[in-house]
């Protein structure tokens, strides 16, 4: 599959239905891949799509993102993210947060999909998340 597909946010929450799901994240970034599972990941009802990976204890990743609503450029309490960092996402704290995966691609900056815990993570040229039923 090439190309860009979003199935949106009100759609994988009907999908999530109240279950416990897992989430599976694939990233590319220099020649090299990258994998990260979650055993927990949930998108609440809109219209804030708040981001549930059940911390774990980890400091990184979406980890960072629990509990955080999902903002655009037009809705959310982030609204200053999207526009920096090249679009919307479940930003945190005070500087954005350590992820996105919606932002642009082949974009050498904040702009572009990043990932924190991966060095060269400006520079993320593919990106995939799926979820299942746990």
């Amino acid at each position: 599959m090439d190309g860009e597909f979003w199935l949106g946010l009100r759609n994988i929450h009907e999908l999530m239905a109240g279950k416990t799901h897992t989430l599976r994240l694939k990233m590319k970034s220099g020649g090299s891949s990258y994998s990260k599972l979650y055993s927990t990941f949930g998108v609440g009802a809109g219209p804030d799509y708040k981001l549930s990976t059940g911390r774990n204890g980890e400091a990184n990743g979406l980890w960072v993102n629990d509990g955080s609503a999902f903002s655009t450029k037009d809705h959310g309490p982030k609204k200053n993210c999207p526009s920096t960092r090249g679009g919307g996402w479940w930003f945190s704290g005070s500087n954005c947060g350590y992820t996105n995966l919606n932002g642009q691609a082949r974009q050498a900056n904040y702009l572009g999909m990043y990932w924190y815990p991966i060095r060269n993570s400006h520079y993320l040229t593919e990106t995939e998340m799926a979820f299942r039923a746990a």
